[in-house]
């Protein structure tokens, strides 16, 4: 065992755990800016209905990309927690891969005060998996806009015969690329690199 050795790569551990977290958090931030650039492009654009489903399509196809990229961050970001959890047993033991223990305080408290710290108090929730479930709805959200979008386009057009020549008759086509686009994402983008 080499004690400098150990510690660099102890360092070099928290220093690419600390960057994973980071990126982690500007690339939802990044994506927020789409995706709320889209929310107000869509309601501000009501007397619209092929201008709404492009940007229904947009909004979607954003937020699948955000979801699986908070995956990916999500990923990187265990492996190097794996990689700590290793390394700092040489260095500090076991810190950051043994959970603290709970001090439990047994004095008498009233109902309302029991149940008002049971409510508020502190749990193991992962927030980079509540940015994923977050992310999840959102994309659910632009899904369900885009689904009624593109039917109502669609009966539109069937209702007037109007084909391709039409905006609708391409907001449909176009609603429609995107759907497949964003659901495809999920296996285009995967990457098997270790």
């Amino acid at each position: 065992m080499n004690p400098t050795r150990d510690k660099e790569k102890y360092d070099a551990c928290v220093r690419a755990l600390q960057f994973e977290l980071e990126q982690f958090w500007k690339r939802s931030l990044f994506f927020w800016g789409f995706i709320g650039a889209a929310f107000v492009a869509y309601a501000t654009s009501e007397s619209h209905p092929s201008l709404q489903a492009a940007i229904a399509s947009f909004g979607f196809v954003c937020s699948v990309v955000w979801t699986l990229a908070n995956r990916g961050s999500k990923f990187w970001y265990e492996d190097w927690e794996r990689h700590l959890k290793s390394a700092e047993v040489e260095v500090t033991g076991s810190l950051y891969g043994s959970p603290g223990k709970d001090v439990k305080n047994n004095e008498k408290r009233g109902f309302l005060e029991g149940i008002g710290r049971w409510l508020w108090k502190g749990e193991r929730y992962s927030p980079s998996k509540l940015a994923i479930a977050l992310s999840d709805y959102v994309a659910i959200f632009w899904f369900c806009i885009l689904a009624y979008k593109f039917a109502s386009l669609v009966k539109g057009i069937l209702a007037t015969a109007l084909w391709p020549p039409s905006k609708e008759g391409f907001a449909v086509i176009f609603a429609g690329l995107s759907f497949v686009f964003g659901i495809l994402l999920r296996w285009l983008c995967h990457t098997s690199k270790d």
